[in-house]
């Protein structure tokens, strides 16, 4: 009897598409690339970097590190290298960083939020570290935003410079946290003006708006250009209006700083009137109108007390409100230690000393207690 034997078909082997995959752009990143690619290590199932032209040891960083490295002829417009190193992955979700930044592993929980369908986009927290001058001296200083990071498929960026995501998907907060160290006075010398050239290049064509004039006077005032600076924070507040952006507040702030920094006082009071009704409970707003007045203090001494009152008012209400965690664009500190400090100064220098000493506490906290940064 002729036995028939039937061969088991043997499934082919499981092809597993990654779920998401980290997607930066770089140039002469090997100072801190593979900070970055470590940060994601297992978190993520692909890591594409594409380069922009790197002459350093970037390209290599990537390839020992596992990353897929592709290259793209950079043209001046950051929008299109994103766009382009998007379309190296198949992934449904994008997590995209920048080589200056690193994922907090502690606190992010990437693969709970990537098992989601990819049907909207994650904001992610940001921790950027940077140096200001405060009373005096130059100091490193911490600011936390929230920014467009983790996308789906099919979102791509816009505009050349500062570039925007561009979607009708509804947005998410998700719990993911980052740390960017891009900010700091040797990492934008190292970087040099390429960033200002494109923002002046974009002014003189008639480009730019609103959001790139904000840009363009932070770049000038990074540069020391301090009167080019209020002149450019100027005409974004013109060409702003009345519209509620997310970067509104930001500008706000930094207008007040940098035309105290010039004497502009007429344009700041006029600033201050007109926006305190809108951020009456903001301490970064009452953190820089009290930064105004203080400006505005020194460079007239003979009505200066008249400003102590209203000086003290403003970093009290700052302490009233306290740090914030509404997502907006602020500076850690001005709800608490920075206000203390600028507090103590104050009653220093204006011979309280029972004052000083309730708040010297609190103005000792600095913002290095940030974790991990």
């Amino acid at each position: 009897m002729t036995r028939l034997y039937r061969r088991s078909a043997r499934s082919p082997p499981e092809i597993r598409l990654p779920a998401v995959a980290l997607v930066a752009i770089v140039k002469d990143e090997a100072r801190s690339l593979g900070r970055l690619l470590d940060s994601v290590r297992g978190l993520v199932d692909e890591m594409i970097v594409v380069d922009t032209g790197s002459s350093d040891q970037t390209v290599a960083i990537a390839r020992a590190a596992g990353a897929k490295v592709s290259h793209f002829e950079w043209i001046g417009d950051f929008a299109a290298a994103r766009n382009f190193a998007l379309s190296q992955t198949s992934a449904p979700w994008r997590l995209v960083l920048d080589a200056d930044e690193w994922l907090d592993r502690d606190t992010s929980d990437l693969r709970a939020v990537c098992a989601e369908q990819p049907s909207f986009v994650g904001r992610i927290a940001r921790s950027d570290r940077f140096d200001s001058d405060v009373a005096g001296r130059r100091e490193t200083l911490v600011s936390r935003v929230w920014i467009s990071r983790l996308l789906p498929i099919g979102v791509t960026y816009t505009g050349a410079i500062h570039e925007q995501v561009a979607h009708d998907l509804p947005t998410r907060m998700v719990p993911l946290h980052a740390f960017h160290d891009g900010y700091e006075d040797r990492q934008l010398a190292r970087k040099g003006d390429r960033n200002l050239e494109i923002l002046a290049q974009l002014a003189q064509s008639g480009r730019s708006d609103a959001y790139l004039d904000y840009q363009y006077a932070k770049e000038l005032e990074r540069k020391g250009e301090l009167i080019a600076a209020a002149e450019r924070y100027a005409r974004s507040l013109s060409a702003i209006g009345a519209d509620d952006t997310p970067w509104r507040e930001g500008l706000i702030c930094a207008a007040l700083v940098a035309f105290g920094r010039v004497r502009a006082f007429d344009a700041a009071f006029e600033l201050i009137d007109r926006e305190t009704a809108r951020y009456a409970n903001s301490a970064d707003f009452w953190f820089c109108v009290g930064s105004f007045l203080m400006d505005a203090a020194q460079a007239n001494p003979q009505i200066g007390a008249q400003f102590l009152g209203p000086i003290e008012n403003a970093f009290l209400r700052c302490l009233e409100i306290g740090e914030r965690d509404d997502g907006a664009e602020g500076v850690i500190g001005r709800g608490s230690f920075l206000a203390a400090q600028n507090l103590h100064a104050l009653y220093v220098a204006t011979g309280r000393e029972t004052k000083a000493g309730e708040y010297a506490a609190l103005a000792m906290r600095t913002p290095r207690s940030e974790k991990n940064f």
